[in-house]
C-alpha cells in the first residue's frame, strides 16, 4: 500500500507542476528569453520580463555603458538616463513608458486597425478611424450605406436598417421618403 502511494505521489506531483508550468509558462518563460549583460537580472512585471542592471549600465539587456555618472537611474529599454531641473529621469524611446520605460506602449494606429470594402484608415486626434468606400459604412466600413442610394427629401433623416434605408420625416411630413405633407398640419402649433 505505501509503495502504491510513493509511486502515485510523483507522478501526481509531476501532474501538479507541469498544469501549473502549462499556467505561468508565459512568465516564467519571459526571463528565459531575456539574457541580462554584465551582471544584471532579470525581473517580470505583469506579462513584461526586464533587466534591472548594476550601477554604471543601461540599456534593454544592460550592455550601454552609462557617460554620466550624475544620473543614478537605470532606464530600460534603450531608455536615456537625463538631468532635468536637478532631478533624474528616463527618456523613453517611442514604443516604452514608465519611469524607468520599463513598460511597452500598445501598438496603435492603423497598423492593426482593418478597414473593409476598400475602406481607409485614418488617424483622427491620435485614434485610428475608418473613412468609407462610397456605399458602406460603419466603425469597420463593413455596414452596406443604404442611405446612399435612398433619398429622404423635405428636411427627412435617412437611418441604416439592417437591410434597407428608414427616413425619420419632420413634424409636418410623412411618407417612405417624407415626400407628403399632411393637411391641416400649423408648425407654429407644434413651438
Amino acid at each position: 500500500m505505501f509503495g502504491l502511494h510513493f509511486v502515485l505521489a510523483p507522478m501526481l506531483l509531476m501532474s501538479v507542476v507541469d498544469g501549473l508550468d502549462l499556467q505561468l509558462k508565459g512568465v516564467i518563460n519571459k526571463c528565459l528569453d531575456l539574457e541580462c549583460d554584465n551582471g544584471g537580472v532579470c525581473k517580470v512585471q505583469g506579462y513584461d520580463a526586464y533587466c534591472v542592471c548594476r550601477p554604471g549600465w543601461t540599456g534593454t539587456n544592460c550592455h550601454i555603458k552609462t557617460t554620466d555618472k550624475s544620473c543614478p537611474l537605470t532606464c530600460f529599454n534603450e531608455g536615456i538616463c537625463t538631468i532635468v531641473n536637478g532631478e533624474p529621469q528616463c527618456v523613453c524611446p517611442d514604443s516604452y513608458t514608465g519611469e524607468r520605460c520599463q513598460f511597452s506602449v500598445p501598438r496603435s494606429g492603423c497598423a492593426y486597425y482593418i478597414c473593409k470594402n476598400g475602406g481607409q484608415c485614418k488617424l483622427a486626434d491620435g485614434f485610428p478611424r475608418c473613412k468609407c468606400a462610397s456605399g458602406f459604412t460603419g466603425t469597420y466600413c463593413d455596414l452596406e450605406d443604404f442611405c446612399a442610394t435612398f433619398e429622404c427629401y423635405n428636411g427627412g433623416l435617412c437611418k441604416n436598417l439592417a437591410d434597407r434605408g428608414q427616413c425619420t420625416c419632420p413634424p409636418c411630413v410623412y411618407g417612405e421618403q417624407c415626400d407628403r405633407f399632411r393637411r391641416f398640419c400649423d408648425l407654429g402649433d407644434l413651438e
